[in-house]
Formats: structure tokens, C-alpha cells, sequence
């Protein structure tokens, strides 16, 4: 019994047992500042199961003045993400950056709202290879 634990607590240490991380990160530069997008996807045995999307926009000087319209945007494009199963927003406001995170935890979504915010079924590979066509450097 003893060497069961001692197997298991390895496995769990060494590979997460079939847990596979990809971070995707994109940064956009304008007039108004930089916007960073960050995507980390979680994959059991090649199955995506969850998803965080953050994104971190740092306003340029002549823009920090627009910084409550913006967040009033951000803040409504995250309400639609309130009464879904499954889906953890946020969003932080400092003088110049406005951070947003959305957690999508597929396993607790249910099809329509998957199928809706196009998370497709594929593996890792193809999902870095989709990423990575849109100008993200993914890990």
C-alpha cells in the first residue's frame, strides 16, 4: 500500500497525471496603448477542460482621460458572461491599465453555451497551430 501512495504522489508530481498546460500571448500596439492578450488552456489526456483569458490594455498618456469609458465597455461585454454555468469574469482598474480575466471551466459548461462561445473540440496541436496563425506566440 505504501508503494501505491508513493507511485501515485509521483505521478502527481512528475506529469499531473496527463495534465498539459499551452499559454498563448499576443500583444497589439495603437494610438491608445498596448493590449496584451494571454490564453491558458488546461488539457487532460489532450482534452481541453479549462480556459483564462486575460487581457491587460496600458493606456498611452493622452488616452488615461478615456480610461472609465473604457472600462464601462469592458464591464459590458463581460455581463454577458454573468449567468453562465461555468464562467468566472473579473475585471481591475488602476489610473493607466485595465486588466479583464474570463474563466472557462468546460467541464461545468453545458453544450449550447460551448458551442456558442466557439470552443471547438481539437487537440493540443491543433489549437496552438489555430493560436499561433492568429499572430499568438504560444508555449
Amino acid at each position: 500500500m505504501k508503494k501505491f501512495v508513493f507511485l501515485l504522489v509521483i505521478c502527481l508530481m512528475l506529469t499531473g497525471c496527463g495534465m498539459r498546460t499551452l499559454k498563448c500571448v499576443k500583444k497589439n500596439d495603437s494610438e491608445a496603448g498596448t493590449l496584451t492578450y494571454e490564453i491558458t488552456m488546461l488539457f487532460q489526456k489532450n482534452k481541453l477542460i479549462s480556459t483564462t483569458v486575460d487581457n491587460c490594455l496600458k493606456l498611452d498618456k493622452d488616452y488615461k482621460d478615456y480610461s472609465n469609458v473604457l472600462i464601462n465597455r469592458f464591464k459590458n461585454v463581460l455581463k454577458k458572461y454573468d449567468d453562465k454555468k461555468g464562467i468566472k469574469t473579473s475585471i481591475d482598474e488602476s489610473k493607466d491599465t485595465i486588466k479583464t480575466s474570463i474563466e472557462f471551466n468546460l467541464d461545468k459548461m453545458d453544450d449550447k453555451s460551448k458551442e456558442e462561445l466557439g470552443f471547438a473540440r481539437g487537440t493540443k496541436k491543433s489549437i496552438k497551430k489555430y493560436y499561433e496563425k492568429d499572430g499568438f506566440k504560444c508555449k
